[in-house]
C-alpha cells in the first residue's frame, strides 16, 4: 500500500493506462481543478471511458486542484514553487473533507493521483501526496509513463 502519483505530460492516453496496469493501479483520483486537456484522451469523460475500458475506475475531485485565476503568470521556476508553497499551506488546509475523501480512496485500493506534470515535483499533486502520507503515514510513490520513479 502506498500513495501512488502519475503525470500524462509528454505520454500517449495509452502509454498512461499501461503504466497504470504494470504498477498495479486499480483507480485514477484525478485532482485537477479543470479535468480538460488539449492532449488527446486526457480531458475527464475521454479519460473516463478509457479508463473504463482498461478495467480502472476513474473518479474527479476538482476539490484538490488549484484555481485557475491562480496557475496564471508562472513565468519562472521560482513563481511555480511559491504557488506549490501556498496550495500547501493555504488552500490544502481549507479543503480538510476533499483531503479526508482523497485518503480514504487511497487506502481502499491502489490509487493514483493524476494531474499533468510528468515530475510530481513541479506539480501539486506531489504535495497533496506529501501531505496524505503525513497524515496515513504510507510511503509515497510517483510513477512515469516510462516506468516508476
Amino acid at each position: 500500500m502506498a500513495i501512488y502519483t502519475i503525470g500524462y505530460e509528454g505520454v500517449s492516453v495509452e502509454s498512461f493506462l499501461e503504466a497504470c496496469r504494470r504498477n498495479g493501479i486499480a483507480r485514477i483520483l484525478d485532482v485537477r481543478n479543470n479535468p480538460w486537456s488539449r492532449k488527446r484522451g486526457f480531458s475527464k469523460k475521454a479519460l473516463a471511458e478509457a479508463c473504463a475500458e482498461a478495467g480502472i475506475e476513474y473518479r474527479h475531485l476538482p476539490e484538490l486542484g488549484i484555481p485557475r485565476a491562480q496557475r496564471q503568470k508562472l513565468d519562472t521556476p521560482e513563481a511555480k514553487q511559491a504557488l506549490l508553497d501556498r496550495y500547501e499551506k493555504e488552500i490544502l488546509p481549507l479543503k480538510r473533507e476533499a483531503v479526508a475523501q482523497a485518503l480514504a480512496l487511497v487506502r481502499e485500493k491502489p490509487t493514483a493521483l493524476l494531474c499533468l506534470e510528468a515530475d510530481a515535483n513541479f506539480c501539486h499533486r506531489g504535495r497533496l501526496a506529501q501531505a496524505l502520507a503525513r497524515l496515513s503515514g504510507l510511503p509515497v510513490r510517483h510513477l512515469q509513463a516510462g516506468g516508476s520513479k
